[in-house]
């Protein structure tokens, strides 16, 4: 028996189905892993905070700043004076690098169970 290629290949991804699949897998990721992913989120904020009353500065400015530099964007509009919050700034670099790599793994897995058509989480059926 001679297997026919064509039906074994991967569907190209085109059209809305194929991105609503998508991000209904990402968010079916998400959920799975939500206590991880709050976790990193709560962290960036809670440094911000601790970093924005050291320096005197708002919430909304604590909270820029935390996102801003958790995502490695780094305006510089606004920018750390002591050598505590300096360090804490490093702390809030790191956990972003955390969270913005398990958003990347997240994506990358979401998009291979498009691209397959298989559906996240299930248990192996063999």
């Amino acid at each position: 028996m001679i297997e026919d290629p064509i039906i074994n290949t991967p569907r190209p991804l085109a059209g809305i189905r194929a991105s609503i699949k998508f991000f209904r897998y990402v968010f079916r990721i998400i959920k799975f892993i939500w206590p991880i992913f709050s976790s990193l989120l709560i962290l960036i904020m809670l440094l911000g905070i601790v970093i924005g009353i050291r320096e005197g500065w708002t919430i909304g400015n604590s909270l820029y700043f935390a996102f801003i530099t958790g995502f490695t964007i780094g305006y510089g509009d606004i920018t750390p004076q002591y050598p505590l919050t300096k360090i804490l700034a490093v702390a809030i670099g790191l956990v972003g690098f955390l969270f913005t790599g398990i958003l990347v793994a997240i994506a990358v897995q979401a998009l291979q169970f498009t691209i397959r058509g298989e559906t996240p989480l299930d248990k192996d059926k063999e």
